[in-house]
């Protein structure tokens, strides 16, 4: 399809030089329609009204306006949203603050709860302006690179603009002065004018050739210097040193490669072709990978050394301990959580942060600053002191730091608070130590998040520490609002179960993203399981554009919405009518503006869905003739399904 003007109707095809501008409302018009409609610097966009400056308009980059506002929304919100991965306790937060980021540039972009979501942005903006403007402040070693590149290149712009202005001048001068002297000439001769002119016309071109100047090489030359500076710049800036990795074998020694022929390895190993050695690869390559391989897989047990084996694996890495007394605890008291523990650090310089055996032996805490500023180039780092105990423990891992070490290896004591646990270590901390040995009891780490709800399914030795543990998961997981509990099995025809609010906001209307759509829905009164997600992608990736779908138990949607979306020809159908409200819903939210996709829903028995609607419609297809369409039925009701086609 040819790019063309809303306005005008101008094609790319009928005007090859067109060129489409795009406002903030995110609708084109091509320049002549913007130079027309805004004439007076301000006017209206002809698609959606909103009042626009010609100042705000800029050239299209992209084909489709919708990419354009989405990356114009995405500027703008990533402004403020400016936080990074160090930011975070842990990666699970960073996660949910990406998956939240998205979401506000998915509302803006489809214009789907756009005073809310504008809202909340400011009540974030609000909440973190000293985190934000701090981080605006920073600039990363790529950006300050990039800026000096620019300003170098703006110095060099200008001066190639002066030497080219002080070139036109010099030879507007020099035509100046040839002109007069031939005047004169003219004047003055009582000759033949014709030789007068042809003798002033070589005068020229020989002036010409004397005043040619080898502007080039100097600009080249001036361009190779930035280059070089910035090179020198970068590398006094260099944080990080390759170190090439060294393969530790608890095996005997791998041969070379020089010596496998000698050893009989290639005896069985095809030669190569000549065009497999042209592109560098020789049949010693394979051979020794294989080598590498088989011998990375072995551990030489050396005699007497096998009890020390056993005993190493026995003392694995344990997470800190939580503090005796917090243990039975039914109402949560944060400062009963604070302890003081002594761990090793080192100081060491900015350059050998970047060794990657150095993450091993880090202290690594939620809410944990490990790395202190000492000076502008030496850090001092916590250690962990399950890990490290002598400096031996870090010579032995990290060789390459063993002065630094020596020098500065000490004990420091610091605070542990409420907030340096994870969710996991607190719940079990709390629970009697007979309750965590059952595996079949949720321990607090069997909870599912549906929008803002975290939804537990408790047994019943544990409903007496229902109340504590929603209280913690509000605390470490700030996008959840709402800790609810499961009461009972499903066992009502809606699949809806009854729910136990413990802790937060009692509102139970979420909003989640599943398979790139939005969901939106009351969990309270519909089934919605976030376990299945996998399920659901996995049977709409079958699908493809124009299939016929009949969904029997469609829920809200998570197969027919993304279906839809596809381009298949969805008929929707749940007895819950809490379940076709929100599918309508759903529907309407998800749906392109002015799409023409169409679709069907209803509030039937599955039976009767089955009998009325779903039998009729393949008939009328078959009727037609479109047997090439495929039909696909399904039937989300595990152990009642096949009971629908008596």
């Amino acid at each position: 399809m040819d790019i063309s003007c809303p306005q005008c109707q101008t094609t790319k095809y009928r005007n090859p030089k067109m060129k489409l501008m795009v406002s903030k409302c995110g609708h084109s018009l091509c320049e002549n329609c913007v130079e027309f409609k805004f004439s007076k610097g301000v006017g209206y966009c002809p698609t959606c009204k909103t009042e626009l400056k010609k100042s705000g308009f800029r050239y299209q980059i992209f084909e489709d306006a919708f990419v354009e506002l989405e990356v114009d929304i995405r500027k703008r919100i990533l402004k403020d949203f400016n936080r990074k991965e160090q930011d975070f306790e842990s990666l699970d937060a960073y996660n949910d603050y990406l998956e939240l980021l998205e979401t506000y540039i998915f509302n803006l972009t489809n214009k789907v709860d756009v005073e809310e979501t504008e809202r909340k942005i400011a009540e974030y903006k609000e909440a973190n302006k000293d985190i934000i403007n701090k981080n605006r402040g920073k600039l990363t070693n790529d950006e300050i690179f990039i800026e000096h590149l620019i300003e170098q290149e703006r110095t060099a712009e200008e001066m190639r603009r002066k030497v080219y202005e002080q070139e036109l001048q010099k030879e507007q001068e020099a035509k100046q002065r040839v002109k007069n002297d031939l005047m004169e000439a003219l004047l003055q001769t009582d000759g033949n004018v014709d030789q007068v002119l042809r003798r002033g016309i070589e005068d020229l071109e020989k002036k010409r050739k004397e005043d040619v100047q080898p502007i080039m090489p100097n600009m080249i030359k001036r361009e190779e210097d930035i280059l070089i500076s910035l090179t020198s710049d970068q590398n006094q800036q260099r944080l990080f040193e390759y170190i090439p990795p060294v393969y530790e074998h608890q095996g005997p020694p791998v041969p070379e490669k020089n010596d496998l022929e000698q050893l009989g390895y290639l005896d069985h190993v095809r030669q190569e072709r000549p065009v497999e050695r042209a592109g560098g690869y020789t049949r010693e390559y394979p051979c020794l990978r294989a080598i590498e391989e088989a011998f990375d897989m072995l551990l030489f047990v050396k005699e007497n050394s096998l009890i020390n084996i056993k005993q190493e694996a026995t003392q694995e890495n344990e997470p800190m301990e939580i503090p005796p007394s917090v243990k039975g605890m039914t109402e949560l008291n944060r400062d009963e959580f604070t302890q003081t523990i002594t761990v090793p650090y080192i100081n060491i310089p900015v350059e050998c942060m970047q060794s990657k055996q150095l993450k091993d032996i880090l202290l690594i805490l939620p809410s944990f600053k490990n790395v202190r500023d000492l000076e502008p180039r030496l850090k001092q780092i916590s250690l962990d002191p399950d890990v490290i105990q002598t400096k031996e423990d870090i010579i032995k891992r990290i060789p390459s730091i063993e002065e630094y070490v020596e020098q500065s290896f000490d004990f420091i004591q610091i605070i542990i608070t409420y907030a340096n646990y994870t969710i996991e270590q607190i719940i079990k901390g709390i629970l009697p130590d007979d309750l965590m040995k059952d595996k079949n009891v949720n321990n607090g780490s069997g909870y599912s998040l549906i929008g803002h709800i975290a939804h537990f399914n408790l047994r019943d030795d544990v409903l007496p520490y229902k109340h504590i543990i929603a209280q913690v998961v509000l605390d470490k997981l700030p996008h959840v609002k709402t800790v609810v509990n499961k009461l009972h099995e499903i066992d009502s025809v809606y699949r809806n179960f009854e729910l136990e609010i413990l802790a937060g906001d009692p509102n139970t209307i979420v909003k989640c993203r599943e398979s790139k759509a939005t969901f939106e829905f009351d969990f309270a009164k519909v089934y919605w399981n976030p376990r299945l997600s996998t399920e659901h992608e996995r049977i709409i990736e079958l699908l493809r554009p124009n299939d016929l779908v009949f969904d029997v138990c469609a829920g809200v949607g998570p197969f027919v919405v993304p279906a839809s979306k596809f381009g298949c020809l969805v008929y929707a159908n749940d007895i819950n009518p809490e379940c076709f409200k929100w599918m309508n819903v759903n529907f309407k939210r998800n749906q392109p503006k002015n799409s023409l996709r169409e679709y069907h829903l209803f509030n039937l028995d599955g039976r009767e869905f089955l009998r009325t609607i779903a039998l009729p419609q393949i008939e009328h297809y078959q009727k037609q003739g479109q047997l090439n369409i495929k039909i696909v039925i399904l039937m989300n009701l595990p152990g009642l399904a096949i009971t629908f086609l008596d």
